[in-house]
């Protein structure tokens, strides 16, 4: 089962048995700002997503900590795919999914988030060493980011995305290794 477009302040129950969750904020204010919302008027969590293999969350406001709960208690999560495409969003959430081991399935992460560093990339790589395609806001990475990358995962593409301080010798090191390096600024 697959659920694209939805919008976060309208779900409360998704079945159990959904594979593809594609979330996107509300781009729209609400009718009337004074009601709550519905997480706010119905505050019970998530039930969890075990055949959950693809999340994708563009522009979902911080926190996103329903969210991330619920993929949180889904023990036997099967995630394959995960894109984030939030600047709002803290890099702590996605860190907390990476520590409990939910992401070491993983073979695509596009992780657009403010803030990410040589170290927290080493940390994904150490994580999901499946990783065949990555993809990455790189304002705070270098080198040492790329080669992390190439060492620790199966990475054959990776893209990076306003990645200034990354340097061509890093570029030609991972092309050398058959890893296809896209630049995009």
């Amino acid at each position: 089962m697959t659920l694209e477009d939805i919008h976060l302040d309208h779900v409360l129950k998704l079945p159990s048995s959904l594979q593809i969750l594609s979330c996107s904020a509300i781009a729209f204010p609400r009718s009337d700002p004074s009601l709550p919302t519905v997480f706010e008027a119905h505050p019970e969590p998530f039930e969890p997503l075990p055949d959950l293999q693809v999340l994708r969350m563009r522009g979902v406001p911080d926190p996103p900590s329903r969210l991330f709960d619920m993929v949180t208690k889904s023990v036997g999560a099967k995630l394959t795919r995960l894109e984030l495409d939030s600047f709002e969003m803290e890099l702590p959430h996605f860190m907390t999914l990476l520590d409990l081991g939910k992401l070491s399935r993983l073979t695509f992460l596009r992780i657009w988030i403010v803030g990410l560093t040589d170290k927290d990339v080493e940390r994904i790589a150490a994580a999901c060493p499946l990783l065949e395609k990555v993809e990455l806001f790189g304002n705070g990475i270098t080198g040492v980011a790329v080669k992390q990358l190439c060492i620790r995962t199966a990475i054959k593409r990776l893209q990076l995305t306003v990645a200034t301080d990354i340097s061509a010798d890093a570029i030609a090191w991972a092309r050398d290794r058959g890893v296809t390096v896209a630049i995009v600024l």
